[in-house]
């Protein structure tokens, strides 16, 4: 039995100290007690023996269950760290596709602005060419020879 707690993690150290403090004790009492005593007081203590080992059978097996339950949610926890991180970088990697985005955007607005001011630009000249033409006329330029 003392093989099987000496393999567990240190915080329960002192529970399974505790444990081993009383069977000693109750062994050592028993012992004690079991030369120098009548039988009925032998009856007795193998009765608290079996009561105190029962005792032990059963912590050992709480923290037996307890310490499932803690690797098994420690599991879990990971588990959840793991989706959490992964699902941080997926959302890290969208700001930067978004903050991309919308430099190109903005680049497309600017080179829209210049492509439309060029267009009013040619449009006025244009404009202005038809206009110095209707006001020359359908008259023909005389060519001197």
């Amino acid at each position: 039995m003392l093989a099987i707690l000496e393999h567990e993690p240190t915080s329960n150290r002192r529970l399974r100290q505790f444990c081993v403090a009383v069977a000693s004790a109750v062994l050592y009492c028993a012992g004690a007690w079991g030369g120098a005593a009548e039988p009925a007081d032998s009856v007795q203590a193998k009765v608290k023996l079996a009561a105190v080992r029962a005792r032990i059978a059963a912590l050992t097996n709480r923290l037996g269950d307890d310490l499932k339950e803690r690797d098994a949610l420690s599991a879990r926890l990971r588990e959840s760290e793991l989706v959490i991180t992964a699902k941080r970088l997926r959302l890290d990697a969208l700001h930067t596709a978004q903050i991309g985005a919308e430099r190109r955007r903005a680049e497309l607005r600017a080179q829209q602005a210049a492509t439309q001011s060029a267009l009013q630009g040619q449009r006025a000249a244009l404009a202005a060419q038809v206009r110095a033409a209707y006001m020359i006329g359908r008259q023909e330029q005389l060519k001197l020879c």
